[in-house]
């Protein structure tokens, strides 16, 4: 059955259901044929609902076929699970619901659809992570600030996502010693003024006690530097540095 699905063979997934196929057997990875279909296969996730396919089967991962559909941006698949009532609220074995795989995936489209359908933009993964942490992408960002995420939100180590922008996300491992792309500081900047417009607060400090701005500083990205500085308030330099 599984091997079916993946190769889009759709008349013999449908004999084999005819005959009996068990639609919730589960591969090494713990995955049932809805997760497999899910991935590509619209006709193929008719079938199996139609024999009463569970929803909400977990692989390994603890992904229900909605999380793997948003994995592989599948919109008509995700479309099809939510119609039929899949849970949009789901999590992961991390506490990831299918709105933090769309945002770290960067698909803008999908984030809007599963907004549409109630996704909660308040809700955090296991480490206290909020939807806007990891990454960098604009139009998610402002999606997310446009339906109410807590801008100022923090994890489990005191880090906003004006930190976690200001470490450099997936640009930098260690300090940022290779230049970065310059497409990536313009989408950087253009996050950071977003953030700082919707008020993020660049003086909160993490539970080491750093700021965005001391965060940048570690990691030697003179573009959320030059914009944390750039920033006017009359006490700034005196709260971010002490001692300045």
């Amino acid at each position: 059955m599984h091997h079916a699905i993946n190769q889009a063979d759709e008349k013999i997934v449908q004999l084999l259901l005819e005959a009996g196929a068990d639609i919730e057997a589960k591969d090494k990875d713990v995955m049932v044929p809805l997760h497999h279909a899910a991935s590509s296969s619209e006709p193929a996730i008719r079938c199996l609902l139609a024999k009463g396919a569970n929803l909400e089967a977990k692989d390994s991962r603890g992904f229900t076929p909605l999380l793997e559909v948003v994995a592989r941006n599948y919109e008509r698949g995700v479309i099809l699970l939510l119609r039929n009532g899949a849970d949009i609220h789901a999590r992961d074995q991390e506490d990831r619901t299918a709105l933090h795989v769309a945002s770290a995936n960067e698909s803008v489209h999908l984030a809007r659809l599963l907004l549409q359908y109630g996704s909660d933009v308040r809700s955090r993964t296991r480490g206290g992570e909020h939807i806007t942490a990891k990454k960098h992408n604009e139009p998610v960002v402002r999606l997310l600030l446009e339906h109410g995420v807590e801008v100022n939100a923090i994890d489990s180590q005191g880090r906003s996502a004006l930190h976690r922008l200001a470490e450099g996300g997936e640009y930098c491992e260690g300090a940022c010693s290779e230049r970065i792309p310059e497409e990536m500081v313009v989408d950087k900047l253009k996050i950071a003024r977003l953030l700082l417009g919707n008020g993020a607060d660049a003086v909160l400090r993490d539970v080491e006690g750093k700021t965005a701005m001391e965060r940048a500083l570690d990691k030697n990205d003179e573009a959320v530097v030059q914009i944390l500085t750039n920033i006017r308030t009359d006490d700034l330099a005196s709260r971010i540095l002490p001692g300045a």
